[in-house]
């Protein structure tokens, strides 16, 4: 396994005192330190080759330590928007949300907000992180910032977007998914009222935004800014000046890249993050279960931390207009009523206005067919969208493909094909060639 550690000159004091410190104040780190041949003196790269990524389970026991320190003290707690996956509660200290604000306060300056905007946020979820970001907002004396929920219907998503893009409004902050439900108001309002909405930036969080839906928005001359975080990290990229990619905050976040493939121009591979900014939840080496592009070149816009020119979140859920089906409610639900499943992966493709989807079994299953059909149907909002005819439904069965990331549960084709429509000739085959021994989840 090839392992790629993007350490700064200027990160390196840093990522020592973090070491000495979680080694003697974190019961966890403790004990991954004391099953490694290495103390926290030793060179950052050996640490973070030696230490175990954090993985879910770490992550829980590392949870405790810190709700053990902050037992004594105050703290934080939220609900995260269950955008990106089913909502989870987050528990943080005042000293850490501070850094993280401050962290959102930059990326907000950076992209030109000014106090005497009007921006709206829009989200099928819950607020919590957004009154996070108007928190930041504030800070720079915005005033007039407000919280929409989008609707179920798509004739009110027209009528709302409608409003909202018409009062005024400077600055819309939302997911991709959601944009997306909202880019054919949005199209043709700026077609029928070019220069005369006050629309002047979209602010994406939470996922990653096709470079399709980026095009759109820069021919109708708006510019597109990502903030980029996890859960668990807080916010730790925002938007290259330049819009080349996401640069990493340096001061926030060390990246590890695991199963690297490397190029002149870029390094490619699994990422893991170790934090700087958070002192009473810090993480090293946390696996968000993210694949990342790092483009080695010097960039134009002069920030010299790692630009990401390519994101590739955990899909872990179906995103249909905007909601979020989980995969693990499909696949367990599954379980429960055909048996055990050596697999199932599920492909989504936006075509017409309308989402098709097709199921993979395995081959075993075939003489199934009509059962799986109906245990998926009565799975929540899926068995929803179909019958009123917003989705179309197939099923194939086939042998279990090979399998190695978990991102490809689930496969947004759509965003595939626009990522493989940007690909050199080269990347092509080597893509091509990777995809034939990755197929599935």
């Amino acid at each position: 396994m090839t392992t790629r550690h993007l350490i700064s000159d200027a990160q390196r004091s840093r990522l020592g005192a973090l070491f000495r410190r979680v080694a003697t104040e974190f019961p966890y780190y403790c004990q991954q330190f004391s099953h490694i041949t290495a103390t926290p003196n030793y060179s950052p790269e050996y640490i973070l080759t030696e230490l175990p990524a954090l993985d879910t389970t770490g992550f829980r026991s590392l949870q405790s330590d810190v709700f053990r320190r902050l037992g004594a003290t105050h703290f934080l707690n939220d609900t995260t928007s269950g955008t990106t996956g089913p909502p989870k509660l987050r528990l943080t200290s005042p000293r850490d949300e501070r850094a993280e604000e401050d962290v959102c306060v930059r990326f907000f300056q950076k992209c030109g907000v000014v106090s005497k905007e009007r921006i709206f946020a829009i989200d099928i979820g819950a607020v919590d992180i957004y009154l996070f970001l108007g928190r930041a907002l504030r800070r720079l004396g915005v005033i007039e910032f407000s919280f929409l929920t989008l609707p179920y219907c798509d004739r009110d998503v027209r009528t709302l977007a409608t409003a909202v893009l018409t009062a005024g409004v400077t600055t819309l902050i939302t997911i991709p998914s959601v944009l997306g439900r909202l880019s054919p108001t949005l199209e043709v309002l700026l077609k029928a009222n070019l220069g005369n909405l006050a629309l002047r930036r979209i602010v994406a969080i939470g996922e990653s935004m096709s470079k399709e839906l980026r095009f759109l928005l820069d021919r109708v001359g708006i510019e597109t800014f990502s903030l980029f975080g996890t859960t668990e990290t807080g916010w730790i990229g925002g938007e290259c000046t330049a819009h080349r990619g996401v640069h990493l905050f340096s001061d926030v976040v060390v990246p590890t890249l695991r199963n690297v493939t490397e190029t002149p121009t870029s390094v490619e591979g699994d990422a893991l993050w170790t934090t700087l900014h958070l002192w009473d939840q810090p993480l090293i080496k946390f696996d968000s279960r993210d694949h990342v592009i790092i483009d080695k070149r010097p960039c134009p816009c002069g920030d010299n931390s790692p630009l990401m020119t390519d994101i590739r979140r955990a899909q872990d859920e179906i995103v249909l207009y905007g909601y979020k089906i989980p995969y693990a409610v499909l696949y367990e639900t599954a379980v429960a009523h055909l048996g055990p499943l050596s697999f199932l992966q599920v492909l989504v493709h936006h075509t017409n206005g309308r989402y098709e989807l097709t199921f993979r079994f395995p081959s075993r299953l075939r003489r199934k067919a009509a059962r799986c059909r109906d245990v998926l149907l009565a799975t929540g909002e899926l068995g929803d969208f179909v019958t009123r005819g917003l989705a179309t439904m197939r099923l194939e069965f086939t042998p279990p493909p090979p399998i190695r990331r978990k991102q490809e549960r689930v496969i947004h084709l759509d965003k595939q094909r626009t990522r493989e429509a940007t690909l050199s000739r080269d990347e092509r085959d080597r893509a091509t060639t990777q995809a034939g021994t990755e197929a599935s989840i």
